[in-house]
């Protein structure tokens, strides 16, 4: 899910980057990170657009299985 700013129209392209080399999928608690805060903040899976640039979106479970997106936001 990604979330728009209030009043702030924000285009997202995402492309997948980095499947984890494990065969099974993400499971237990999911931690979510963005590589830069000042273009997208993740929380519970649900991206918001700061501001015009790229970051990277990370989901990782407590097993160390990860999925990471690259976010063009602009």
């Amino acid at each position: 899910l990604i979330r728009f700013g209030a009043g702030k129209d924000r285009y997202f392209h995402i492309s997948h980057i980095a499947p984890t080399t494990v065969t099974t999928k993400l499971t237990g608690t999911i931690a979510w990170s963005s590589s830069d805060t000042s273009v997208a903040t993740v929380s519970d899976g649900v991206i918001t657009g700061v501001a015009t640039g790229s970051c990277s979106i990370l989901a990782k479970d407590e097993i160390g299985n990860y999925e990471c997106w690259v976010i063009d936001v602009e």
